[in-house]
């Protein structure tokens, strides 16, 4: 099972509650910044190659999903930071965990996508496009709301567990969209209890040469004690990265993926009419 880095501290199952001020900022000021982060990604070409080549995400993707890249240019365009105004902006932005408390913004220099939970902005998760420093972490996540896992188009009995929400949508793209990414620091309890609020039965882990048996062992006996059913899928390479596959890798990965679900007596949801 590939594993990821996270940041313990800034991904929430249970996020505070919003107050009042903080939730006109969500509702007014949130909708921009995305949408600014959008447009730096059409403006840079490194992280935008970086999105599609590597990632594997088309335009359309991009686009439909509001992708965006931070280049540290949106806090200049906030209120001056000793006026009221600025004040209580950037005081609710580091409330809402978009800033840190230094006023810079948690996600610089990662790639971004918007988290939502019916059709209401709860939050964003960012991914570095270029190697991180040691002390520093690839994927960092952040909700104000109570969202264990990102699942947009999760349906039917088989979920596939993904390394970020960006892996997800780069399935998507080849018909698998039944995967899903775990927004905290690891599967917990609330993970597992909205996949089966989800009508989800079994769960696909892929794992390579890299994984930890001892994990993949703790969390089948996880996922029994909820009545979900492991199903692992050995691969001689790390799904992540779709972009820099090769039409082999695609037939092997779909090819071992039907033969694990069809012993388990189930199919592969590609192929669901």
């Amino acid at each position: 099972m590939a594993k990821f880095n996270a940041v313990p501290h800034a991904s929430y199952l249970f996020a505070p509650p919003v107050v009042e001020f903080d939730r006109h900022i969500v509702e007014r000021h949130v909708p921009k910044m995305l949408e600014h982060y959008h447009q730096c990604l059409k403006r840079h070409l490194k992280p935008l190659a970086f999105a599609m080549n590597v990632l594997g995400l088309s335009r359309d993707t991009i686009n439909a999903s509001k992708i965006g890249f931070v280049d540290r240019s949106l806090p200049l365009q906030f209120p001056y930071h000793k006026t009221v105004e600025g004040r209580k902006l950037r005081g609710a932005l580091i409330r809402l965990r978009f800033l840190a408390g230094t006023g810079h913004e948690i996600m610089r220099g990662c790639l971004t996508l918007p988290l939502f939970s019916e059709d209401n902005q709860v939050g964003m998760c960012g991914l570095r496009y270029d190697r991180p420093r040691r002390d520093k972490v690839s994927f960092k996540c952040t909700t104000f709301c109570d969202l264990p896992i990102f699942g947009p188009s999760l349906s039917g009995s088989v979920a596939m567990l993904c390394n970020t929400p960006f892996t997800v949508l780069a399935l998507a793209e080849r018909g698998y969209k039944n995967g899903f990414a775990v927004l905290g620091t690891d599967v917990t309890a609330f993970t597992l209890a909205e996949l089966v609020k989800k009508g989800v039965t079994s769960v696909v882990v892929f794992t390579d040469a890299t994984s930890d048996e001892t994990e993949t062992t703790e969390l089948r006996t996880t996922l029994r004690a909820f009545g979900l059913t492991l199903c692992e899928v050995p691969l001689p390479f790390v799904v992540e990265n779709l972009g820099k596959w090769e039409e082999y890798q695609w037939q092997l990965f779909d090819k071992r993926l039907t033969r694990v679900l069809k012993e388990k007596g189930l199919r592969n949801e590609r192929y669901q009419a």
